[in-house]
């Protein structure tokens, strides 16, 4: 039996699946160090406030989650939005 193109093709996309798994959870890791080193920063910023005020100070932050990525204003930028959106910035500063 011989490999033709079309297998060699599918197995690809296989392995392309696998590698994309990968690389998400790797992603997600490090997204939940980043929440979890953010809360303990809050955490800690919040005990200094309240023992230098004797009130308690409360820090919050946005979390990633919440925002849909690339969008300003409700618009979904694309990247060549943003190219463009750049140029046009560009040359209104130079008027």
């Amino acid at each position: 039996m011989t490999i033709n193109e079309r297998m060699a093709l599918k197995i690809r996309l296989e392995q392309l699946e696998d590698a994309e798994i990968r690389v998400i959870q790797e992603f997600q890791k490090e997204r939940e160090y980043i929440f979890k080193r953010l809360r303990e920063l809050d955490e800690k910023e919040g005990q200094q406030a309240e023992t230098a005020s004797g009130k308690p100070e409360y820090v919050s932050f946005n979390t990633l989650a919440s925002v849909p990525p690339e969008t300003s204003g409700g618009e979904v930028l694309t990247k060549e939005r943003c190219g463009n959106r750049g140029r046009q910035e560009e040359a209104s500063r130079a008027r």
